[in-house]
């Protein structure tokens, strides 16, 4: 499975979650809207991968695989909280991960700067070298955003 073309989503109705921390990885999938569902239904194959489930997502959790591990070989997505760090100087920068219609491809965006950071991953750039974590999501862990960076 190409993690490109993966997305991520709270289930709709937390209280009725039967296990895990509600969060579906999956292909997306655009239901019939009737009364208790949200239009939008993620195919999960993590719980079981014999098994394919139709969990009804909350819209405004849904994000993006962008295509990328961070340093503990997690997926990436749109909607993370990323902590980026200059290998050389250890300098580091909480951002969050956004599509950036200007640049035409996802980056990690900086509250303090209001603008996009490249994600140059595992490859030289200008003689920088960066490592990326995931630390957290916008909608779990908005404190972590308060955060003065480094």
């Amino acid at each position: 499975m190409n993690d490109r073309y993966l997305f991520r989503g709270k289930r709709h109705g937390m209280s009725k979650v039967p296990y895990g921390d509600g969060w579906v990885i999956g292909h997306l999938i655009e239901t019939p809207k009737v009364p208790s569902r949200s239009g939008w239904s993620i195919a999960d194959y993590t719980a079981n991968p014999s098994r394919i489930t139709y969990d009804d997502i909350d819209p405004a959790t849904i994000g993006q695989c962008i295509g990328l591990n961070d340093t503990n070989g997690n997926l990436i997505f749109e909607g993370d909280i990323v902590r980026r760090t200059n290998k050389s100087t250890e300098f580091s920068e909480v951002g969050v991960v956004r599509y950036a219609e200007s640049h035409l491809k996802f980056c990690l965006w900086n509250k303090e700067f209001d603008c996009p950071m490249n994600f140059y991953g595992k490859s030289n750039v200008h003689g920088i070298k960066y490592s990326f974590e995931v630390i957290g999501n916008i909608h779990d862990d908005s404190k972590l955003l308060e955060v003065q960076n480094d």
